[in-house]
């Protein structure tokens, strides 16, 4: 419910369910909601198994092999998951009878489709090598759904020991638990990855009926607890996660005898004990991250066994010195501890650290001196630089030459020259494939004398990485030229597939890019001494390459960023170049570049998504959007001297899926645009206004009957753009497939062209209009799909016919499942007819100050699950909600007439206003209410005790009721058993009588509920 009052105001949210389950899906959905998946087709699903048994690295594809493969496939009945397994496992088996022994295996006599492919998931897993089998078994104490990060579980692997190299292999043990990894991910028992910029899989999750498997292979070695279920013997317990119901839960006292453990991982936050880890003395893993811990007690000495410790974003200051007795420990997770501010002074004594994470540790003052000696660390997220005084000087990274991944050296402000700078011999390090480079604390005057300048440059000179490295970031340099190794045909960054400069604010210009052949990624910002980006001009370049013969420029790049810099004037390539460059960009963003002026004239022939904003150069605009022909998304926004575009944007751009405009204050209209035969130039055909508004034409006249301009668009969002004042289509022309419509704080005449022909639109946003007066029923006759009316901020709008009914036979029935009315006074009343409205499921009534009754109908609902209404007309000393007797006079229904009362209302959100000095009383018959937020109700002194009738409530929020002093009774509140989170924000005499000091307070009436939160602040 928190997450409902959260996002009351986010427009379009949708909730999806999914489930294997039929009676699930009708128990939570209309029947008309239900989509029941069909099974893949046949040639899909051979195509699928194909790519994976016989694609890159597989077995060989026989024609015996092929009719087998084919077989097993039919067999597979259409379910991905089971070819996708089965076609992972199949790659490494290269004979015809392990072919064979697969198709004729029992497993496919199963009648039961889910259990079916638990068998063949299950055959999958027999066919793994017994170390990835006890790799893959470890994932059970994993909750269902868990977003697993795919380091921490290879780190996790190698603390118990499950991952190890044979006599004479030399591979790192990292390299062995990447390949476990990938076997079970080919397998398909991971799925859902997320990769980073460089492609490499961070995080994934298990599908569920994997997860049911893993459960099963783990047996009773392994658990995953919930608070609530604690078995009463863990003796034999070696792997464990925990869930804790909320904040205030005392820790299982049952766990602590665990003596067998060998992984504890926390999955929620609570209170942890002093002497939670006593008996814990064989532990390898513990994981306490995200928990309440502040101190991290001595005694953690006493698991010599541990190798891997995470208390990431934990309020821990400092670590204790005892930490550096775990001399096993290969991995120390430190990731923002916003409050910690040093690390032990002894930590060169883990000797067998392979893994320090420290980023987001803001407080951190530096590294403690000797870091140099751990030698066998492997990952080491952020290295600060600090004085040479306090010993952590960059001298300390000689000797770490295994580094790998990714590697954050901050602090650079204190390497005095590059001498010092040198001495962490980067180039040694062949393992790293990201680095950046962080100065804090640059001075920002430009008169910085020549000399400060050579020795910051000189710094960054004598960071020359190794030729392995893959994304390198330069963030805060203060130096005026990049370095010399910097260049196109350097080995140094030959191999570069993402670049970014931030923030280095006196650089002037930047190296030559364009012939990096496998960079895909570059982003440049907050650099506001560049006037120039591009290599033309480039005495370099002209070395390299015959200006006679056409080069292509940026031959991998896929996304390009520029923001940010105000004095850029020129974005340029060489001529030899210009038509040929970025055949590979799918993503161009410029921001904040308001004297850009001169742009390339390439074609961008891949460009897809092209995003303007905050004080974009209309000329670059209007200049780059000459030549496109394949966009799919173009986002304009903030860009105050743009007046017009080119309607053959519009035309060429036949796969345009999104167009948002917004902020753009002078913008009036696409102008239909043809030569002159004269001199070539364009010139405005239709710009001439006959009247005081500016007319847009989205086509143009001769080709309106036949042309599919805008045919596949499917949000069209227009904001701040006053004088565009009407949108003209004709009758010929639709938007077929326009699925979001968005006009806000525009002219009301708009909407004048969109008053039919969209059929497929799903959403609709009206938001400050101030002149709109009418929404006419035709208009939502006509938007037959319509899922969600979003209307804010217009105080004239008037609803005529679709809520207020004479001949209920005559409306349209609506599939809207979200309606959103705030801000719009002149409405008085509203009517929810049904069956018109009966698919609703979440209303937002607020801010409409001339309505004087609770909106008829509303309370018959069937579907209602989540109501915001309030601050109505200010008039009213009392909250207008409906009766039941009165509902039941509606309904001529018998003395049961609680059926038809919010049958399906689980969340309810009240807006007071200052007359009102009590809640509805009609509040108690909501037996189903899981949720209630009691908001700005400044007349409300003391909450009535039949609150204590929402059996069913298990959250309760209490926001800005100033004068708000008591809750119900004790026994009120004891009687609502489910109440599990308590929140009060900005309610000073509550807050003050919640104290858990006073006697004659309310502490007494809420000290059993598990999650309070005040101000903020957990209690």
């Amino acid at each position: 419910m928190g997450n409902s009052h959260n996002c009351a105001k986010t427009r379009g949210s949708k909730i999806i369910v999914t489930t294997r389950n039929g009676k699930v899906a009708n128990m939570v959905a209309a029947t008309s909601y239900i989509q029941n998946l069909q099974v893949l087709p046949e040639n899909d699903c051979w195509d699928l198994f194909q790519r994976l048994a016989f694609g890159g690295g597989g077995v060989k594809m026989t024609p015996a092999l092929e009719v087998i493969g084919r077989q097993i496939v039919k067999k597979c009945g259409g379910v991905p998951l089971a070819i996708k397994s089965l076609g992972g496992m199949m790659r490494l088996k290269r004979e015809e009878n392990e072919w064979l022994a697969v198709k004729t295996s029992e497993i496919w006599n199963i009648p039961d489709a889910d259990k079916k492919i638990i068998n063949v998931l299950k055959l999958s897993f027999d066919n793994l090598p017994s170390s990835v089998k006890r790799c893959f078994s470890y994932c059970s104490i994993f909750p269902k759904g868990h977003s697993i990060n795919k380091m921490k579980l290879i780190q996790m692997w190698m603390a118990e020991g499950f991952v190890s190299t044979l006599q004479g292999n030399t591979s790192m043990l990292e390299d062995i638990g990447n390949r476990y990894f990938n076997m079970l991910y080919l397998n398909s028992f991971f799925q859902e990855v997320e990769t980073d910029v460089l492609g490499e899989i961070k995080r994934c999750k298990m599908h569920d009926l994997v997860h049911d498997l893993v459960q099963f292979v783990s047996g009773r070695e392994s658990l995953v607890l919930n608070a609530n279920m604690i078995p009463d013997d863990v003796s034999e317990t070696r792997y464990m996660g925990y869930i804790s119901n909320g904040r205030r839960v005392t820790f299982p006292k049952a766990l602590c005898k665990a003596s067998k453990l060998h992984t504890f991982i926390s999955f929620s936050p609570y209170e942890v004990p002093r002497d939670m880890f006593v008996n814990w003395e064989l532990l390898r893993v513990l994981d306490l991250s995200s928990t309440l811990i502040k101190k991290l007690p001595s005694t953690i000495r006493k698991l010599k066994h541990l190798r891997y410790l995470d208390l990431s974003m934990t309020d821990i200051e400092e670590l204790p010195e005892s930490i550096t007795c775990l001399y096993n420990l290969q991995s120390l997770q430190l990731k923002n501890c916003e409050k910690l501010k040093v690390l032990p002074r002894k930590l060169c004594k883990l000797i067998n650290l392979r893994y320090l994470y420290i980023r987001g540790c803001r407080e951190l003052s530096g590294m403690p001196k000797g870091i140099e000696h751990l030698t066998s660390l492997q990952m080491l997220s952020n290295f600060k630089v600090g004085s040479e005084e306090d010993g952590n000087s960059i001298t300390e990274l000689q000797h770490l030459n295994l580094l790998r991944g990714k590697l954050l050296i901050s602090g650079l402000e204190n390497v005095r020259d590059g001498t010092y700078a040198k001495t962490a011999n980067l180039k040694g390090k062949s393992n790293l494939s990201s680095l950046i480079l962080l100065w804090g604390n640059i001075d920002d005057d430009n008169g910085a004398d020549n000399a400060n300048n050579y020795e910051v440059v000189s710094v960054l000179e004598a960071f020359k990485p190794n030729c392995n490295l893959k994304d390198f970031s330069i963030v805060g340099f203060g130096g005026e030229t990049m370095p010399t190794w910097m260049v196109n045909n350097s080995l140094r960054v030959s191999n570069l597939v993402a670049i970014t400069f931030m923030n280095c604010s006196r650089c002037k210009c930047l190296p030559c890019l364009s012939q990096l052949p496998y960079l895909r990624y570059l982003a440049i910002s907050e650099m506001r001494s560049l006037k120039r980006f591009g290599d033309s001009g480039s005495n370099k370049l002209k070395e390299i390459h015959d200006p006679a013969v056409a080069v292509v420029a940026f031959p991998s790049l896929k996304t390009l960023v520029l923001d940010a810099l105000p004095n850029i004037e020129e974005w340029v390539l060489e001529e030899s170049m210009s038509t040929h460059s970025f055949p590979c960009l799918e993503e161009l963003f410029i921001e904040d570049c308001p004297k850009l002026q001169v742009t390339p004239s390439s074609l961008f022939p891949s460009l897809k998504a092209l995003k303007f904003g905050r004080s974009s150069s209309s000329v670059a605009i209007r200049s780059i959007l000459t030549n496109l022909s394949f966009l799919t998304i173009l986002y304009i926004e903030g860009c105050p001297n743009l007046k017009f575009l080119s309607q053959r944007v519009l035309e060429q751009n036949m796969l345009l899926e999104a167009l948002v405009i917004a902020r753009c204050p002078e913008f009036e209209v696409f102008l239909e645009v043809e030569k002159k035969h004269d001199n070539d130039k364009e010139f405005v055909m239709s710009s001439k206004t006959a009247t005081e508004e500016s007319i847009m034409y989205l086509m143009p006249k001769k080709s309106r009957k036949k042309s599919r301009v805008l045919s596949d668009l499917q949000c069209l969002e227009i904001r701040e753009c006053p004088l565009l004042r009407c949108i003209v289509i004709k009758s010929t022309v639709s938007l077929p497939s326009l699925k979001k419509l968005v006009i806000m704080n525009s002219n009301a005449t708009v909407m004048e062209t969109f008053s039919r022909n969209l059929t497929s639109l799903t959403y609709l946003g009206l938001g400050t209009i101030q002149d709109l007066v009418f929404l006419r029923k035709n208009v939502l006759r006509n938007y037959k799909n319509l899922k969600c009316l979003f209307l804010e901020n217009c105080p004239l709008l008037q609803i005529d016919g679709i809520f207020f009914a004479k001949n209920k036979k005559k409306l349209p029935v609506l599939p809207c499942v979200e309606l959103v009315m705030r801000g719009c006074h002149a409405l008085n009343s509203l009517n929810f007819p049904l069956p018109c409205w009966s698919s609703l499921v979440r209303v937002h009534i607020e801010v409409c100050r001339g309505l004087l009754s609770f909106p008829e109908g509303l309370s018959s609902l069937p579907h209602l699950e989540v109501l915001k209404i309030g601050q109505l007309c200010e008039d009213l000393d009392y909250f207008p909600f409906p009766d039941m007797d009165h509902l039941q006079m509606q309904k001529q229904i018998d003395s049961h007439h609680q059926q038809y009362y919010f049958t399906s209302l689980e969340v309810l959100i009240l807006l007071g206003w200052p007359k009102l000095k009590s809640l509805p009383y009609q509040l108690q018959h909501l037996k189903k209410l899981k949720g209630l937020v009691i908001q700005e109700f400044s007349g409300l002194i003391t909450l009535p005790d039949w609150l204590g009738s929402l059996v069913s409530l298990d959250e309760l929020w209490i926001l800005s009721c100033e004068n708000l002093m008591q809750l119900p009774s004790k026994e009120a509140m004891l009687r609502l058993t489910l109440l599990k989170e308590l929140v009060i924000n900005n309610c000073p005499l509550l807050k003050y009588r919640c104290n858990k000091d006073r006697r004659d307070g309310e502490w007494t009436k809420i000290s059993h509920i598990q999650r309070i939160t005040i101000d903020g602040v957990p209690v």
